[in-house]
């Protein structure tokens, strides 16, 4: 059993992204055991994750490695929605700043709908 929280709380776009990064850290093993590798030195830091995200300097090395790991080895069929959550994600950003950038702009009652109806 494996439960990923945070996928249902991200806008649809990105969903295609963060399966075959989870199934690809999960389900292949040159991937997984350079994952495991890759995030052993941040192991303990959930909280500094939940407060910094990657702000984080070793977090964001960690992230930006599986994701770098996850877009070498997953299926093809979903590489190019992989590549675009990494771009997103190497350049600084993430779903979430995207939203908030989106409400800013258009206002949070707008993006809700949109979010809604997507």
């Amino acid at each position: 059993y494996l439960e990923i929280r945070c996928v249902d709380a991200l806008p649809d776009r990105w969903w295609p992204a963060l399966a075959a990064l989870t199934a690809t850290l999960v389900d292949d093993e040159v991937a997984a055991d350079g994952a495991a590798e890759l995030c052993e030195p941040v192991a303990r830091r959930s909280e500094a994750a939940a407060r910094g995200g990657l702000s984080d300097p070793d977090l964001c090395a960690a992230v930006t490695g599986c994701l770098e790991l996850a877009v070498s080895r997953c299926a093809p069929a979903l590489k190019a929605d992989l590549e675009a959550f990494a771009e997103l994600v190497t350049s600084g950003r993430t779903p979430s700043s995207q939203l908030r950038a989106r409400a800013e702009a258009d206002g949070p009652l707008r993006v809700l709908e949109e979010e809604a109806h997507a």
